[in-house]
C-alpha cells in the first residue's frame, strides 16, 4: 500500500520502502495515460525506475540521469493529473522555490525542474536511502546523547529555513531522513508557509477550513487556525524530540476529529517525558499490527534500564521539551536555535534556561479561563503575605539571634541566608504577580473593580516588603510598578478604570519617587523603561488637566530616558517602543498650546510613526508594535484633519480600520482590540460628518456605539467605557439631528386642505 501523507500535497520523496508504505513494483507502475498517477517512463532526462512515496497530490519517483551526464539517483516530485489547477500548481512551484533558496547540509537539495511532455510540473531532489529519524535511532539503539547530538542538527536545518523566513508547518519523523551516514536530512516543504513575500511573488490563497498540518505535531495555534510564525516549528520540534526520547507521543486522539484535536492540543498538559517513559503503551508497528511497548524495552533501545533512562530524562530535560511545547508561543524558546543552544547547555552541563512553567503563569491562565480573577488572585496575596511574614521573622530572628548569643554566629549566619534566599522566592512571587495576574485580569471583560481590589491588596504586601528591605532596588521596582498599576486602574491614562483622577496622580507620584530613588533617568534599564512609563502618564493626566507646562516637563523627562534606554539597548524592542510613545506624547501636547506650529507637529508624528515601522520590519512576530503602528497612523490621520485635509484624513483611517479588523477577528475575545476598533469606527464616522457624508458617519458611528456599549455593559464601574458611550451617544444624536433636518429641507410642504 503507498504511504499517504497527512499534509496537504502528501508528497514524502524520501520515504524508505517499507511493508507498510511500499510502492507499486517496477512493472505495476502506472502506465495508462487514463491514470492520474500515469508515470512515463522518462521525465525529462531522467529514466524513471520506480514510485518511492504517493499522496494526494501526487507521486515521487526514484530516477537516474539517463545522458552524458552524472549518473546518479535522484526522487523525482511528479503532479499528478487533475491536480493542476493554478493555486495547487502554484503551492508546488513555491516549494520548489523553497528549496532552491535553501542551502544547509541537513536539508534535501533541488538539482533540476521542468515539465513532462503532457505538462505536468515536475522538480528533482536529492534521493535520501535511509530511516526516518526516531526508526533511525531505535534501529542504531542510540543513548540519549547521541539521540540529542543529531536532534541538534535537525534544529539547525530548521534554524535555517526560520532565517530564509520559511516555516516548514510539517515537521514530524518521516519529514526528517537520516542516511547510511547517520546525516539527518529535512524533507517536505510542501505545505511551508513563505514568510518573505520577494520570494513568492504574492501570498498564497488558504481557504479558512483547510488545516495544512499533522495533528499530532501540530501547534495549538495550527489546530486553530490562528496566525502561523516560526514558534510554530519550535513547537513541534518539541514534540518531535518527546516521542525520540520518551518513545511516546504526548498526546492521543480518540476520534479524530477537529474539537477533540483542539482540546488535546491546545488544554490538556502532557505527562513530563520522566514519567512518560515509565507506563507501557499499545502502539502500532510499521507493518500496521499493534503490541505493547513496556518501559523495559524503550529503556533497552536508549539507556539500558528503566530507572537510568527515567534519571537522565528528569529535570532538564523534562523542562527543556515542555518549553518548547509550551501552549503560549510567546512563552516557547525564541527560535530552533536558541532550543538548540539550551539542549547543548545541558550536554555541557550548564544551566539551562528552560524551567518549569511558574504558577504565576498557570495561575494568569486561570484567570483567563474562568473569569475568577479575585479569589484566584487571593490565594496569590495570600502566599505574598505569608511570604513577606516568614521572611520578615526569620531575617529580626537571624538579627537577634547574633546581637543576643555571639557564640551562636554561624547559626545566625545560616539564618539569615535562609531569610535571603527566601526574599529572592518572594520577590519573584510579587513580580509574577504584577506582570502575570494584573495584567491578565487587566485583559478581562468586567474586571475593573476586580483589577482594584487586587491592586489595593499586593500595594498593602509591597509597602511591608519595602519597609522591611528598604535598599533592595528590585522590590522598589515592584513597588513602583504597583503603585503604577494602581494609578492606572484608579484614573489613569490606560486601560479601564474607575474615574478618580486625583487618587490616580497621588500613585502616579508615589510610583515617580521610588523611582528616582532607584536613579531614574539613569537607572537600570528595568527601573529606566518603568521610570519612562509613569512620566508619560502624568504627562498625560496633566494635559488632561490642562495643565500643559507640567505635560511637559513629565514628557521631556520621558524623552531623555527612552533616549537613554535605546542607547543601552539598541537591539531590544521595548526601549524603541518607549520613545515611539514619548515622541508621541510630546506632539499631543504641543497641539493644545496656543500657537501650535504645523510643520513641527507633522515632523513628530512622523518621527514616532517611522520609528515604530522601524522596528516593526525588525520584529515582525511581535503583536505590540503592529498595534503601536497603527495608532501612531490613526494620530497622523488626525492631524491632517485638522488642518482640512480631510480626504487624506480619511484614507489613512480606513488603512487602519481594515488592519484593526484583522487583529480583531485573530482576538476576537480582547478587549483593547475591541475598543481600538471603535474608536477608529468613531473616528471616521466624524470625518465623514465633516465632509457632509451623514449616512456614512452615522453607520460608523452606530457601529462604534454598539461595541463600546457592550463594554461599558460588561464593566459597569469602567469610568472610561462610560465616557466612551457618552461621547458616542452625543456625535450620533448629531448626526441624526442633521439628518432630520436634512431631510424636512427636502420634503415639500403640504398642500392647503381644499
Amino acid at each position: 500500500m503507498a504511504h499517504e501523507s497527512n499534509s496537504a500535497d502528501g508528497l514524502q520523496p524520501g520515504d524508505a520502502p517499507t511493508a507498510a508504505n511500499a510502492p507499486p513494483a517496477a512493472g505495476s507502475l502506472p502506465r495508462s495515460p487514463d491514470d492520474p498517477y500515469f508515470i512515463p517512463d522518462r521525465v525529462g532526462p531522467y529514466r524513471v525506475q520506480r514510485e518511492i512515496g504517493r499522496g494526494g497530490m501526487g507521486s515521487v519517483l526514484l530516477g537516474v540521469r539517463d545522458d552524458d551526464q552524472l549518473k546518479q539517483h535522484v526522487a523525482i516530485k511528479l503532479v499528478k493529473r487533475g491536480m493542476d489547477t493554478a493555486e495547487l500548481l502554484r503551492r508546488f512551484q513555491v516549494e520548489r522555490h523553497v528549496l532552491s533558496s535553501l542551502n544547509h547540509p541537513n536539508i534535501a537539495r533541488v538539482f533540476d525542474a521542468g515539465a513532462t511532455t503532457d505538462g505536468r510540473p515536475y522538480f528533482v531532489m536529492e534521493y535520501i536511502e535511509g530511516q526516518s529519524l526516531v526508526d533511525y535511532c531505535d534501529s542504531q539503539r542510540l543513548t540519549i546523547t547521541e539521540r540529542l547530538e543529531l536532534f541538534k542538527k535537525v534544529c539547525s536545518a530548521v534554524h535555517a529555513a526560520h532565517q530564509n523566513l520559511i516555516v516548514h508547518r510539517d515537521l514530524k519523523p518521516s519529514n526528517i531522513m537520516v542516511n547510511s551516514k547517520g546525516e539527518p536530512k529535512l524533507l517536505d516543504f510542501g505545505i511551508a508557509k513563505i514568510l518573505n513575500a520577494d520570494l513568492i511573488g504574492s501570498p498564497l490563497a488558504t481557504l479558512p477550513e483547510q488545516r495544512l498540518m499533522t495533528p499530532e505535531y501540530a501547534s495549538p495555534e495550527q489546530v486553530q487556525g490562528n496566525p502561523i510564525t516560526t514558534a510554530s516549528d519550535v513547537y513541534s520540534l518539541g514534540v518531535l524530540l518527546y516521542e525520540l526520547l520518551t518513545g511516546h507521543p504526548p498526546y492521543h486522539f480518540k476520534t479524530r476529529l477537529q474539537d477533540e484535536i483542539v482540546h488535546v492540543v491546545c488544554e490538556v498538559e502532557p505527562d513530563r517525558p520522566s514519567t512518560a517513559v515509565t507506563r507501557a503503551e499499545e502502539v502500532t508497528t510499521s507493518d500496521g499490527s499493534t503490541r505493547t511497548l513496556t518501559a523495559e524495552q524503550l529503556a533497552k533501545t536508549r539507556e539500558g534500564a528503566p530507572g537510568k533512562l527515567k534519571r537522565r530524562l528528569a529535570g532538564d530535560l523534562d523542562n527543556v521539551i515542555l518549553m518548547a511545547m509550551r501552549k503560549s508561543p510567546r512563552r516557547r524558546y525564541s527560535s530552533a536555535e536558541q532550543f538548540a543552544q539550551d539542549i547543548e547547555n545541558h550536554l555541557k552541563g550548564h544551566t539551562v534556561i528552560a524551567r518549569p512553567e511558574s504558577w504565576s503563569y498557570s495561575l494568569s491562565k486561570f484567570i483567563q479561563r474562568n473569569k475568577a480573577g479575585v479569589a484566584a488572585a487571593a490565594v496569590m496575596l495570600a502566599l505574598l503575605i505569608g511570604g513577606v511574614i516568614t521572611t520578615t521573622w526569620q531575617r529580626n530572628a537571624a538579627i537577634t539571634a547574633r546581637e543576643r548569643e555571639e557564640v551562636q554566629r554561624n547559626e545566625a549566619e545560616n539564618q539569615r541566608d535562609l531569610a535571603e534566599s527566601r526574599l529572592v522566592k518572594v520577590r519573584d512571587m510579587a513580580k509574577g504577580y504584577i506582570t502575570d495576574v494584573n495584567d491578565s485580569i487587566a485583559k478581562t471583560e468586567g474586571a475593573t473593580t476586580a483589577q482594584f481590589v487586587l491592586v489595593k491588596t499586593a500595594l498593602k504586601v509591597m509597602d511591608q516588603l519595602v519597609a522591611e528591605f528598604p535598599d533592595d532596588p528590585e522590590l522598589r521596582l515592584l513597588l513602583a510598578r504597583a503603585y503604577r498599576e494602581m494609578g492606572d486602574v484608579q484614573g489613569g491614562v490606560r486601560g479601564t478604570n474607575l474615574g478618580e483622577q486625583s487618587e490616580s496622580l497621588r500613585s502616579y507620584r508615589k510610583a515617580l519617587e521610588l523611582l528616582i530613588a532607584n536613579g531614574g533617568a539613569d537607572a537600570p534599564q528595568n527601573s529606566r523603561l518603568e521610570y519612562v512609563q509613569v512620566n508619560l502618564n502624568m504627562a498625560i493626566a496633566a494635559r488632561k488637566a490642562k495643565d500643559l507646562p507640567g505635560a511637559l516637563s513629565h514628557c521631556e523627562n520621558a524623552l531623555t530616558a527612552a533616549r537613554n534606554a535605546v542607547a543601552a539597548e539598541p537591539d531590544i524592542l521595548q526601549p524603541g517602543r518607549m520613545l515611539a510613545s514619548a515622541l508621541q506624547t510630546k506632539v499631543d501636547i504641543l497641539r493644545e498650546t496656543e500657537e501650535p506650529d504645523e510643520k513641527t507637529l507633522l515632523a513628530g508624528y512622523e518621527e514616532s510613526l517611522a520609528l515604530r515601522q522601524k522596528l516593526a520590519d525588525k520584529f515582525p512576530m511581535d503583536p505590540r508594535i503592529g498595534r503601536d503602528v497603527l495608532t501612531a497612523l490613526l494620530r497622523l490621520a488626525d492631524l491632517h484633519n485638522s488642518f482640512k485635509r480631510n480626504d487624506q484624513a480619511l484614507a489613512i483611517a480606513n488603512q487602519v480600520l481594515e488592519q484593526r479588523s484583522v487583529l480583531l477577528r485573530q482576538d476576537p475575545t480582547n478587549t483593547s482590540l475591541r475598543r481600538d476598533l471603535a474608536i477608529t469606527r468613531e473616528y471616521i464616522g466624524g470625518i465623514q460628518l465633516e465632509l457632509s457624508r451623514l449616512k456614512e458617519a452615522e453607520e460608523h458611528l452606530v457601529a462604534a456605539l454598539d461595541i463600546l456599549q457592550q463594554l461599558a455593559d460588561a464593566d459597569p464601574a469602567n469610568a472610561r467605557a462610560k465616557s466612551d458611550v457618552a461621547r458616542v451617544t452625543a456625535a450620533l444624536d448629531d448626526v441624526r439631528g442633521k439628518v432630520a433636518t436634512s431631510s424636512a429641507s427636502t420634503t415639500p410642504a403640504p398642500k392647503p386642505p381644499g
